[in-house]
């Protein structure tokens, strides 16, 4: 592994650290800093040789902003609503 610093903390991830790939950008993350990955689930994966399939914050945000489905009650009405002004009384 060539030097990898970490996208969360900017601190060199080692060999033997416990880290994770972000799946879009490759770029790479402790596990401690707040990937959201259990220590676990992280040992299950290298237990099993299996792949966890994680984007880091950078990679979520952008697809929301890429027009991923966005949740229901996170949606805002544009519409402004029609009042009626009041007239002045003569």
């Amino acid at each position: 592994m060539a030097t990898e610093y970490c996208i969360h903390c900017s601190g060199t991830v080692q060999e033997e650290e416990k880290a994770i790939q972000c799946d879009g950008c490759s770029r790479w993350h402790h596990l401690g800093c707040n990937t959201g990955v259990t220590e676990e689930e992280y040992a299950g994966a290298v237990e099993e040789e299996g792949v966890i399939e994680w984007a880091c914050v950078w990679c979520s945000s952008k697809a929301v902003e890429e027009g991923q489905p966005v949740a229901e009650s996170t949606k805002v009405d544009a519409e402004p609503e029609e009042y009626d002004i009041p007239q002045p009384i003569n």
